[in-house]
C-alpha cells in the first residue's frame, strides 16, 4: 500500500470546483450556447439608418438672442415632436410616395424610431430600425422631412391665427375711434359759440396765409431792383413789407388767443372725456397695428426650425452576429456553471485524503482501512472481467481479521487495536497516578459515524476480533437498536464451532434491554465467542424487551451496566447508529469514555463538521478517527501476478477487495 498524499483539504475555490464538477460547466456552456444559436436564428435581420437635424428656434431668427435654458428646452421639445404620431403619419405618407414606394405604417414608425439629442448642442439624431437597409434609410429620411413640414405648417398656422386675431382687434379699435369722433362732432355742432370760434380761426389762418404770400412776393420784387431804380420806390416797398409783418404778428397773436380759448374748451366736461377716450383708442389702435406688422415681418423672416438636415444613407446591419451570440452565451453559461459547481463544491466538499478529517475533528488518525473495492481504469476492468470468467476467485468477506488474517486489511485493524491499546495504557497510567493505586479499568469506546455507509459496524466488529486475538478482554455492545448489524454480521460470518450454542437466538432475545429493565445478570446476557485457539470476545446485543432506545440509554441503570463492563473488560466497544440520523445516538454516546469516529474516503466534509459540532455539544472526547476505504496502490496489484497477464493480475488470491460498508 503506497503512502497517501498528506496535504489537507483546503476550502473550495472555482478551480477545484471545476475539476470536481467539470460536467456541470460543460452542460451549462452547451445549453446556453444552444439557446444563443436558437435566439440568433429566430431573430429577423435588423438594419438601422441615422439622419441628423440641426434645429433652431424660429423666434431667434428675428430676436437674434435666446437663453441657454430656453434653447435646451426647445431641443428636448423637438425630440418629443419627432417621436409623435403626427410626424409618424406624415412620414408614412412621404415614404409611400417614394419611387419605388416603401410601405411603413405609422405604428411601425412609432415602434422603431428613436430621436436623441445632447445638452450641449442643437443636433438631433434620428435612427430608424427596419428589416432591410432601404426601408431603414427611407424611414429615417421620411421622419426628418415630415418633421420639417409639420414645423413649417405649425409656424404658418400660428402666424395666420395671430394676424387674424389682431385684425379683429384693429377693426374694433377703428370703429371705436370713429364712434368717438362722431360723438365729439355732435357735441361741437350743438355749440354756436364753438362754430363762431372755428370760423374766426379759419379767417385768421387764411389772413396769415395771404400775408405770407404777399410778403414773399414783395421780398422777391425787392431783391430784383436795379441801382438805377428810384430811392423812393424802394423805400415804399420796404415799408409795405414791414406793414405786412406787423399785421402777421397781430394775426398770430390773435390766433394764439383763439387756440388758447379752444384748448380751454377742450378741458370742459362736455368734450374732455370724449377726447381722452379717443386718444386711448387711437393709442391702442397704433399698438395693435404695430404688433400685426411685426408678426407679419417675423413670419417672413423666420425659418422652418431646421438649420441643417443630413439625410441618412443605406441602413447598416445592427446587433450581435449569430456566432458572437453563441460564443457570448456559451461563456455566460460556463461562468454560471462555474458558479453552480462552486456552490456545490462548498456544500458537497468531500474528504480526499486521510489527514483531512484531522483539521475538523482536532483528533489524531489512529488507523486507515484500505479500500476493499476494486478501482477504475484498467484494474477495474480487469477485476470485472476476471469475476466473469473465473469461478475460483476467493469469497470476499467483511471480517478480514478472521477470513483473511494475512491481508493488508486485517493488518490495518491490528494497527488500529495497537493504537487503542496505547491510549488504554496511557489512561490507566493517568488514573493510577491520580488515585495512587493500580487501575485496571477498561476504556469504553463509542464507535460513531456521521451517516450510513461509513463502515462503522465493520470497523467495530473487526476491532473487537483483532483485540480478542491480541489477548485483550473485549466486549462488543450492539447499540444500534434499529438495525442490529453488528450481531447479524458476526452471527452470519462465524462458524458454529466459533460461537456459543444459540448465539443468534440469545443476541436477539436476551441483551441490554433485559439487563436494564428486567434486572437479569449481565453474564447471562453476554454471548462468548471464541477467536482462534485461545482468544475470545463478548457480544452484548439489544435483547427482546419491548422498550425504546431513548429510554434504555437515558436510564441510570444503563450507565451502571457500562461501568460494570469497564471493570470486567479491557476494551468496551459500543457500536452506535449514525450520529446525524438517529436522535438517541447522542444519548448513548454519553455512556462512553471516548468517541472513535469512522470517516469514509470522499465523504461529505459538511457532514463531518456537523458531527464535530454534535460531539462538542454533548461534551464527548474524541480519541481519534479511522479512515475507511482509503485508496490503495493499484499499480502494485497490476504487477503482482505469476502469469504476467493483465487480466490475471487484477485479482490476487488472498487479497480482500470488497468495499467496507456498514
Amino acid at each position: 500500500m503506497r503512502p497517501i498524499e498528506t496535504r489537507s483539504t483546503s476550502e473550495a475555490n472555482p478551480i477545484t470546483a471545476v475539476r470536481q464538477y467539470p460536467w456541470i460547466v460543460v452542460v451549462f456552456a452547451l445549453a446556453f450556447g444552444a439557446l444563443g444559436g436558437i435566439f440568433a436564428l429566430l431573430q429577423p435581420p435588423s438594419f438601422a439608418a441615422t439622419a441628423r437635424l440641426v434645429v433652431q428656434d424660429p423666434r431667434t431668427t428675428a430676436q437674434l438672442t435666446t437663453r441657454a435654458a430656453d434653447a435646451e428646452r426647445y431641443v428636448a421639445d423637438q425630440v418629443a415632436i419627432i417621436e409623435s404620431r403626427v410626424v409618424a403619419e406624415r412620414a408614412s405618407e412621404i415614404a409611400a410616395g417614394l419611387e419605388p414606394p416603401v410601405r411603413i405604417i405609422p405604428e411601425t414608425f412609432l415602434d422603431n424610431i428613436n430621436a436623441a439629442s445632447s445638452s450641449d448642442s442643437n443636433v438631433i439624431t434620428i435612427t430608424f430600425g427596419a428589416e432591410s437597409a432601404r426601408e431603414a434609410q427611407a424611414g429615417a429620411n421620411a421622419t426628418g422631412q415630415a418633421y420639417e413640414e409639420v414645423i413649417r405648417a405649425a409656424l404658418a398656422q400660428n402666424a395666420e391665427t395671430a394676424i387674424g386675431e389682431l385684425d379683429v382687434a384693429i377693426d374694433e379699435a377703428v370703429a371705436e375711434v370713429e364712434a368717438l369722433q362722431s360723438r365729439i362732432e355732435t357735441v361741437r355742432a350743438d355749440n354756436d359759440e364753438r362754430s363762431e370760434l372755428d370760423d374766426q380761426l379759419a379767417e385768421i389762418v387764411a389772413g396769415l396765409v395771404e400775408i405770407r404770400n404777399e410778403s414773399a412776393q414783395l421780398e422777391a420784387e425787392d431783391g430784383g431792383f436795379s441801382p438805377e431804380a428810384g430811392q423812393n420806390e424802394a423805400e415804399i416797398r420796404r415799408q409795405q413789407i414791414a406793414d405786412l409783418k406787423d399785421r402777421a404778428e397781430q394775426l398770430s397773436a390773435e390766433l394764439s388767443a383763439r387756440l388758447l380759448v379752444s384748448d380751454v374748451e377742450a378741458r370742459l366736461p362736455a368734450t374732455a372725456s370724449l377726447l381722452r377716450q379717443q386718444e386711448d383708442a387711437v393709442a391702442r389702435l397704433t399698438e395693435l397695428t404695430l404688433r400685426r406688422n411685426q408678426i407679419e415681418v417675423d413670419s417672413q423672416l423666420a425659418g422652418n426650425g431646421v438649420a441643417f438636415f443630413a439625410p441618412a444613407g443605406l441602413g447598416t446591419s445592427r446587433g450581435i452576429p449569430a456566432s458572437s451570440t453563441v460564443v457570448f452565451l456559451s461563456a455566460i453559461g460556463a461562468l454560471i456553471g462555474v458558479g453552480v459547481a462552486y456552490v456545490l463544491g462548498q456544500r458537497r466538499q468531500t474528504l480526499e485524503n486521510r489527514l483531512a478529517p484531522q483539521e475538523i475533528l482536532d483528533a489524531p488518525l489512529l488507523g486507515e482501512v484500505p479500500s476493499l473495492q476494486g478501482g477504475g481504469g484498467i484494474l477495474g476492468a480487469a477485476q470485472w472481467f476476471n469475476r466473469l470468467r473465473q469461478t475460483d476467485v476467493p469469497s470476499r468477506g467483511r471480517l478480514p481479521v478472521i477470513e483473511q488474517p494475512a491481508s493488508v486489511h486485517a493488518e490495518a485493524f491490528r494497527v488500529l487495536v495497537g493504537a487503542l491499546t496505547q491510549r488504554l495504557t496511557a489512561t490507566r497510567a493517568a488514573a493510577s497516578a491520580s488515585t495512587g493505586s493500580v487501575s485496571t479499568r477498561g476504556m469504553i469506546v463509542g464507535m460513531c459515524s456521521a451517516g450510513l455507509k461509513e463502515g462503522k459496524t465493520v470497523v467495530a466488529a473487526n476491532v473487537a476480533l483483532a483485540a480478542a486475538k491480541a489477548g485483550l478482554r473485549v466486549v462488543l455492545v450492539d447499540g444500534d437498536f434499529g438495525a442490529q448489524d453488528a450481531s447479524q454480521l458476526i452471527a452470519s460470518k462465524l462458524s458454529s464451532e466459533q460461537m456459543t450454542a444459540g448465539l443468534t437466538e440469545r443476541t436477539m432475545t436476551v441483551g441490554l434491554t433485559e439487563v436494564v429493565h428486567e434486572g437479569i445478570p449481565l453474564d447471562d446476557a453476554i454471548a462468548k465467542i471464541r477467536v482462534g485457539a485461545t482468544g475470545s470476545f463478548a457480544l452484548l446485543g439489544r435483547g427482546g424487551a419491548d422498550v425504546t432506545a431513548p429510554d434504555v440509554f437515558a436510564s441510570p441503570a444503563t450507565a451502571t451496566v457500562f461501568q460494570e463492563l469497564a471493570d470486567s473488560y479491557d476494551l468496551v466497544i459500543l457500536d452506535l447508529p449514525p450520529l446525524l440520523q438517529v436522535a438517541y445516538a447522542t444519548a448513548a454516546l454519553q455512556n462512553t469514555d471516548r468517541a472513535l469516529v469512522v470517516v469514509r474516503h470522499r465523504s461529505q466534509k459538511s457532514d463531518l463538521q456537523e458531527l464535530r459540532y454534535r460531539l462538542d455539544l454533548v461534551g464527548s472526547t474524541t480519541v481519534g478517527y479511522v479512515y475507511t476505504n482509503a485508496p490503495t496502490r493499484r499499480e502494485a496489484a497490476l504487477l503482482d501476478t505469476p502469469t504476467g497477464d493483465v487480466l490475471g493480475r487484477a485479482s490476487r488470491p488472498g487479497r480482500v477487495d470488497e468495499e467496507v460498508t456498514g
